[in-house]
């Protein structure tokens, strides 16, 4: 593994043993500058390393670090060796853009991964489109993205206003009509509330309010939605935002038949802060370890991340490690490491990783991946969707 500048340490990121199972026992940083005649084939990202996204970052580059090791031990792809690149983006746009502006300009990667989140990768996005540069992007994201950067940027999972299509189907056979939508200081909202608007319609619903809000006036607008008598809330933002968003509900006692909320990049994180509040919550994620048997290579995944990290891994370790094995695909299917042909075959893949189908659109939006469910019961993480593969009934009020 090649760094590009020593990463930052802290308590919410690499820490003692974690360090070295993820990092080997480096002694010193090699400079990207000395792989220039490597044979190796290398794959550069971008990644959190302090901060409130160091968790997932942690669990981004210990996925990679796995799929690493296990590409190698078959060989690599195309016969070179595999060496991960991983820059620490500091959590800033501006940073992240100069990280992968200096990683390419330099052409000390061969192939590459976007970084974690919206804002993140708005700004990288037009440095790898200026280098002809194609990449895979993880997490739930806008639309916009793609509309702005089409055929260059190929989704891990379907776009963020298509994550409650579940819920929505769940709460259709329940009987719930009403729903207000509620984005919480989530970047281009409208757009999301406007197309998940489309989906509830669809799904035989009726929108009695959308709302926007960066926090100050939540409680006047969910005492707005009070008013609509509203049978489910869908909301999505950040951390921060949907745990006040449940704390707020949970103190003005407002009564709901379902409550579904995305919390973008860490929802882990989310439930742990809430406890026993968190009881009968929605959410989505891309995967998870309880039903890692059924996609395909997924138990082998999570007995080996066990075996090499001693925890669990979650759902950012798991689309890090799909993500090299979409790579190592297009690499196969290129049969060449040239930027257009990745493109390319990126564009054309229809495979199963161990999150699931991959497959997308002209734009590079995941349309063959289905997400998960989540309810949060009895204090329990449960699958509920799909249903063939669920842990657990969704539990609807009454």
């Amino acid at each position: 593994m090649i760094y590009g500048e020593r990463m930052t340490l802290s308590s919410h990121g690499f820490t003692g043993l974690a360090w070295s199972l993820l990092l080997g026992m480096v002694l010193a940083v090699v400079p990207v500058t000395q792989a220039a005649a490597d044979p190796a084939v290398r794959v550069g990202v971008a990644i959190p390393c302090a901060g409130p996204g160091a968790a997932s970052g942690d669990m981004i580059a210990k996925g990679l670090r796995l799929w690493e090791k296990t590409v190698n031990a078959k060989g690599g792809i195309l016969g070179r060796p595999v060496e991960l690149v991983l820059l620490d983006d500091h959590e800033d746009p501006a940073m992240a853009a100069t990280e992968y502006e200096r990683l390419l300009a330099g052409k000390q990667a061969d192939l590459v991964i976007g970084p974690l989140g919206k804002p993140m990768a708005s700004a990288c996005l037009p440095v790898l489109a200026k280098a002809g540069m194609p990449c895979l992007l993880w997490g739930f994201l806008p639309d916009s993205l793609w509309a702005a950067n089409p055929g260059l940027a190929f989704g891990l999972l379907p776009p963020l206003c298509e994550t409650p299509m579940a819920f929505l189907e769940m709460a259709a056979q329940a009987r719930l009509k009403r729903f207000a939508t509620l984005g919480l200081n989530l970047p281009k909202g409208q757009t999301v509330l406007e197309s998940s608007a489309k989906w509830i319609k669809r799904y035989g619903g009726d929108v009695a309010m959308q709302a926007e809000t960066a926090g100050p006036d939540l409680p006047s607008i969910l005492e707005r939605m009070k008013n609509q008598d509203v049978d489910g809330i869908l909301a999505w933002g950040y951390p921060d935002g949907c745990l006040r968003l449940v704390q707020a509900l949970r103190t003005m006692k407002l009564k709901l038949r379902a409550l579904d909320v995305l919390a973008l990049d860490a929802p882990e994180a989310f439930y742990q802060s809430l406890g026993q509040e968190a009881d009968g919550v929605f959410t989505t994620v891309a995967w998870d370890a309880s039903v890692a048997k059924a996609y395909p290579g997924g138990r082998e995944f999570a007995a080996a991340f066990r075996s090499a990290y001693g925890q669990e891994p979650d759902q950012f370790a798991a689309q890090a490690f799909a993500a090299g094995q979409l790579l190592e695909a297009a690499g196969a299917k290129a049969q060449s490491f040239d930027r257009g042909k990745i493109r390319q075959a990126l564009a054309d893949l229809d495979v199963q990783t161990i999150i699931g189908h991959y497959g997308v659109d002209q734009a590079g939006r995941q349309i063959r991946q289905t997400p998960l469910t989540i309810q949060w019961q009895n204090g329990q993480w449960r699958v509920v969707w799909p249903r063939d593969i669920g842990t657990a009934s969704p539990v609807f009020g009454k």
